[in-house]
């Protein structure tokens, strides 16, 4: 069973890098388009759905979607990041404590 899981590790270590990958090019592109509209984004308010609604509620609808997606990917990419650290440590942690 070590054996097997030993063998997962390398698949997962690349299927979650290629997702962080993928999502970075997602925010990089989101980043810039918000920029490009000269948005001051606050990393406070990057996480929080209802305070980015109220503390750029002037803006048009479609912008303020538009930060509300950028945040969401960060959460997301931040989600995937952690998961898999999770994941491929358990798998560690695993074969460590079966082996000793």
């Amino acid at each position: 069973m070590s054996i097997l899981l030993s063998y997962l590790v390398i698949p997962l270590i690349f299927l979650f890098l290629a997702l962080n990958v993928y999502f970075r090019i997602r925010i990089i592109g989101k980043y810039k388009k918000l920029r490009s509209k000269n948005i001051g984004i606050d990393d406070k308010f990057l996480m929080k759905e209802d305070e980015i609604r109220q503390r750029y509620a002037g803006l048009e609808e479609e912008t303020l979607n538009e930060l509300i997606d950028f945040s969401g990917s960060l959460r997301r990419l931040i989600m995937i990041a952690f998961t898999g650290f999770i994941i491929i440590l358990s798998i560690f942690l695993y074969i460590y404590i079966n082996k000793g």
